[in-house]
């Protein structure tokens, strides 16, 4: 039975690191739908936000990892 229970212990242990690697995998999703959003905006939607177009071609061209 002692033998049983390590596997579990050891599983515990490694949570925190794998709901931190969700936790990013489900940021970059997130990041990246936004910018795809941003690359999809008309003129005036982005006069309205305040940015420039060279602004957001420069957010849209980052890579998902990026900030």
């Amino acid at each position: 039975m002692i033998a049983r229970a390590e596997p579990h212990r050891a599983a515990r242990a490694h949570a925190p690191r794998l709901i931190a690697a969700f936790d990013q995998v489900l940021t970059w999703i997130e990041r990246s739908k936004q910018r795809a959003d941003l690359a999809g905006l008309a003129p005036h939607e982005i006069h309205d936000l305040g940015l420039s177009r060279t602004d957001l071609d420069a957010e849209c061209r980052k890579h998902f990892w990026q900030r």
